[in-house]
């Protein structure tokens, strides 16, 4: 059941005491009334859901670009991300795999 401050008829709110009582709280007036018949109750849903991150650069594809880090051409995963709106180009991002330095070209 809903209830509704009698003063100024914001929503009240539950919350439960130290002491196990539960009172009706309004957020704006800082009322409380006891609360007839309130169960405070939690759920949990466990889930067994895995994610899987493969963090091995030779997994990526990759291409050959010089990193502002080793300062040569070495082969990098390439991956893009529209980072932007949708009529603006796409980012694309470079991760060195011999120092594993991450920068990013706007496509500009």
């Amino acid at each position: 059941m809903v209830s509704f401050c009698s003063t100024c008829k914001n929503l009240m709110i539950p919350q439960k005491k130290s002491d196990g009582t539960v009172m009706l709280f309004c957020r704006k007036c800082n009322i409380e009334e006891v609360g007839k018949e309130i169960k405070i109750t939690q759920k949990i849903k466990h889930t067994n859901t895995e994610t899987i991150v493969i963090t091995d650069p030779s997994m990526e594809a990759s291409v050959e670009v010089e990193c502002p880090n080793c300062n040569k051409m070495v082969h990098a995963a390439q991956w893009q991300v529209q980072t932007r709106s949708a009529d603006e180009a796409s980012t694309t991002f470079f991760r060195c795999i011999e120092c594993s330095n991450t920068w990013r070209d706007y496509g500009g």
